[in-house]
Order: structure tokens, then sequence, then C-alpha cells
């Protein structure tokens, strides 16, 4: 069987000033990005752009937490969290998140189908 190497460049994590901002907070320099807390609880930058180069644990673990602040901003009587820019913002970070994974879960259905076996444990073979 003949395999391709796919070689992708790092995502960019860490820019200047990253220090001010909170996590889970947008940041506008000449890309729009999102800054996250990864498994070590440091913060990384997530550009729009770059959510295919994430891995789905990670993908997933910023997915919640941009769901939960948009519900917070939604449903919370207090004031509005988020500006309207920042919460349209993260709408479009929860959209091409959902987007990203949905995708990788065709894949592997797909991969599966063709290769004759399961790659899920949760999948039957026919």
């Amino acid at each position: 069987s003949f395999q391709i190497k796919i070689n992708l460049t790092a995502p960019t994590l860490i820019f200047p000033g990253i220090e001010a901002h909170g996590p889970y907070s947008i940041v506008g320099k000449t890309d729009t990005s999102l800054i996250y807390l990864n498994n070590k609880d440091e913060k990384r930058v997530m550009y729009l752009v770059e959510i295919v180069k994430f891995c789905d644990a990670t993908l997933e673990k910023v997915l919640n937490e941009v769901k939960l602040r948009i519900f917070q901003n939604k449903f919370w009587k207090k004031p509005p969290l988020l500006g309207e820019l920042d919460l349209d913002i993260m709408k479009a970070y929860e959209r091409e998140i959902t987007k990203r994974l949905r995708h990788h879960k065709q894949i592997r259905r797909w991969e599966s189908f063709v290769n004759g076996r399961p790659i899920l444990p949760t999948m039957k073979h026919m």
C-alpha cells in the first residue's frame, strides 16, 4: 500500500503580549485569533485559518469552552460577557471547529469502509 506523507507546518502557538489576555478571549492582530488553554494550562493561540492543524482532542476542548461562552452570554441575566463582534467571532469558531470534527469523523468512516475493517470499536463489520 502507498501512503502519502503530509508535512504540515506547526501552528503559531504564542505571540508577544499573550499574558495580557484571558483564556478564551478574542484577539485581533493581522488575523482573528482565539486564546485557549492547552492541557498544561498554558495560554496558546488558535487562528481561525489554522484550525485544520489541531488535533481532535484540542478542538473538542476549545469547542466546549466556546459553546459555554456563547451560552453564558446568551442566557445569563448579567451584563453580556462578550461584545457583538466577539460573539460573532466565537460563533464562527464554533461553526468551523464543528465542521472540521465532522469531516474527521467522516474520513474515519470512509477509511473503515475502504479498508474493510472497523477503526472505531463501536463500528461493526458486515
